[in-house]
């Protein structure tokens, strides 16, 4: 997607602290989308099996996971506190 000019500071004509920073903020936001993206279809294929009448286990197990609050937060798209 960036290429491999996005890991060399000479090719972008920015510094190496630069460099770094961009990296930090690309890694966060696109972890985010990835981690609001994979909540989302696992949601979906989840509460959207509830018509079936034999659902596997995993199903089972899953939804009440994707009921609570901090699933609720990613779909919405909010910040998640870090631990630490």
């Amino acid at each position: 997607m960036l290429g491999t000019n996005f890991s060399d500071p000479e090719k972008l004509d920015v510094s190496a602290d630069e460099l770094a920073k961009m990296h930090v903020l690309l890694d966060t936001a696109y972890v985010r989308q990835v981690n609001r993206d994979v909540t989302r279809v696992l949601h979906d294929v989840v509460f959207s099996s509830e018509a079936k009448t034999s659902e596997p286990i995993v199903i089972t197990k899953l939804r009440p996971i994707l009921k609570g609050p901090e699933v609720a937060k990613i779909l919405a798209g909010d910040k998640l506190g870090t631990k630490g």
